[in-house]
């Protein structure tokens, strides 16, 4: 399973057991998505307008204790 890190805002793997607490994050399609291609070239990504969406899920996971999506 590969999960953001809400703080790094990174991608990590994770297979088994080892799968930690995360939500889902849940949005509308829309205009300049960001493909998984795009996420994992740091420094593209943040210039998608689909951005904001990933990072306002990580501010509100943070919140709520969570910290994978």
């Amino acid at each position: 399973m590969r999960l953001i890190n809400v703080k790094s805002r990174l991608l990590e793997d994770y297979l088994g057991q080892t799968t930690p607490k995360y939500a889902i994050l849940l949005h509308r399609w829309g205009s300049e998505e960001v493909s998984l291609q795009e996420y994992q070239s740091p420094g593209h990504f943040e210039a998608c307008a689909g951005y904001a969406k990933i990072d306002a899920a990580c501010v509100q996971a943070l919140k709520t204790g969570i910290d994978f999506l």
